[in-house]
């Protein structure tokens, strides 16, 4: 999951469709509510395939923890969410065509090493906003109160998604015509 998170930062606010990168930025530039829409269609993506792993898990081993994993779940994938919402606005990339996202294309202008380290960055970062939460849940785990846990994580990694929409956007909004610039065809070659 963290692994996701960070790699989705290359498709998030700054989605470098240039043609839709552009009539936002004309149109009066990209908002807040441009973000975290954007940050949100990776939800589904971020939530589904952990939620039924937990299913999976708890079908095959008792579901006595299964309400915690899936708090727990949603909890981490709001806080790759709003990492992935910042750290996209830092470092832009142009959204890679077919099936290798890492596939090297023409040029990048250097560009592979400093994603891979904003890459790595995020899942640290993901790691370390998480650990206040999993760590607790995973010592505490067999107290009836541990979903407290969870629901605190839920909170948790709403406040920080909300927080990296905010200054992903805030980045955004000064950076519009030079985004147009730096994600433009003619600077991949």
């Amino acid at each position: 999951m963290g692994f996701r998170c960070s790699r989705s930062r290359s498709v998030q606010p700054d989605q470098v469709r240039r043609p839709s990168l552009w009539l936002e930025v004309t149109t009066g530039g990209i908002t807040r509510a441009h973000v975290a829409a954007r940050s949100l269609g990776w939800a589904p993506l971020l939530i589904i395939p952990p939620s039924l792993s937990c299913l999976i898990l708890a079908a095959w081993s008792g579901f006595t923890y299964l309400p915690l994993a899936l708090l727990l779940a949603v909890s981490i994938a709001l806080l790759g969410l709003g990492g992935g919402a910042w750290i996209s606005a830092l470092a832009p990339m142009t959204a890679v065509d077919g099936d290798n996202p890492f596939a090297w294309r023409q040029g990048m202008s250097g560009k592979g090493c400093a994603t891979g380290v904003y890459m790595f960055g995020g899942m640290v970062l993901l790691a370390i906003a998480a650990a206040p939460v999993v760590v607790p849940a995973i010592i505490w785990r067999d107290e009836p109160w541990v979903a407290i846990i969870g629901v605190v994580g839920i909170v948790w990694g709403a406040a920080v998604w909300m927080l990296g929409v905010r200054l992903g956007a805030r980045r955004l909004m000064v950076r519009g015509p030079e985004l147009i610039a730096e994600l433009s065809p003619k600077s991949l070659t």
